[in-house]
């Protein structure tokens, strides 16, 4: 079982979108699951890497969407979007100096603001876009 299970309070009412969610709360999962075999050293330059590039590409589509249909907080959203960005390549860089303890913070930092943007910035823009 991973550290966030998908429900419906996670939709934004579209399935592009949702799906993206979904895969980029898988890639936290496994990160979670992998440190629970004690194999989250081994794997999380790899999953990070593979989150890193996922999630380039979906805040694109996002900020691309939200910004054909005029929504007013855009700017928000690219901000916080930047700020994810920059954490997950704070923690690349970490990773590459064998930093022990990252795999706790990142995994923490990186379920505590997926929830946190989905739940609340994203489902603003939830009637823009359906």
């Amino acid at each position: 079982m991973g550290i966030i299970i998908w429900n419906d309070s996670f939709s934004v009412s579209n399935n592009d979108f949702d799906n993206h969610h979904k895969k980029l709360i898988s890639y936290i999962n496994q990160l979670f699951e992998s440190m629970q075999k004690g194999k989250g050293k081994e794997t999380a330059a790899g999953l990070i890497k593979e989150l890193h590039d996922y999630s380039v590409y979906h805040f694109s589509k996002e900020e691309e969407k939200l910004s054909s249909v005029n929504y007013p907080k855009l700017d928000e959203q690219k901000m916080a979007h930047a700020i994810y960005i920059k954490k997950i390549e704070e923690f690349q860089t970490k990773l590459k100096e064998g930093d022990l303890f990252l795999s706790v913070d990142m995994l923490e930092f990186l379920s505590n603001w997926l929830q946190d943007h989905i739940l609340k910035m994203d489902k603003e823009y939830k009637n823009y876009i359906s």
